[in-house]
């Protein structure tokens, strides 16, 4: 039973130390993480813009980053996925 538990604590061990270093890998920026919170809240690329005094361009140029980065190809994938990566709370 001992060894059982060992092994599956090794496991998890793995599986956290595989998400971390993934998570280190993808380096979001602050104002990417801006953005994609402002996502989270369910702003359009509008009223992100707006709110961080930007235009939508600059908007849709750090989405284009957050998307590549998560490897992702829309707003709401991007936020669950950053979500369940800790990148953004």
């Amino acid at each position: 039973y001992a060894g059982l538990l060992t092994e599956q604590f090794y496991n998890v061990y793995l599986r956290l130390e595989q998400t971390a270093a993934v998570n280190e890998a993808i380096r979001l920026t602050e104002r990417e993480r801006q953005v994609l919170a402002l996502c989270a809240l369910g702003r359009s690329q509008a009223e992100i813009a707006n709110a961080m005094g930007v235009t939508t361009h600059a908007i849709k140029f750090h989405m284009k980053g957050i998307y590549c980065k998560l490897e992702v190809r829309n707003p709401e994938v991007a936020v669950s996925k950053a979500t369940t990566m800790g990148l953004i709370s």
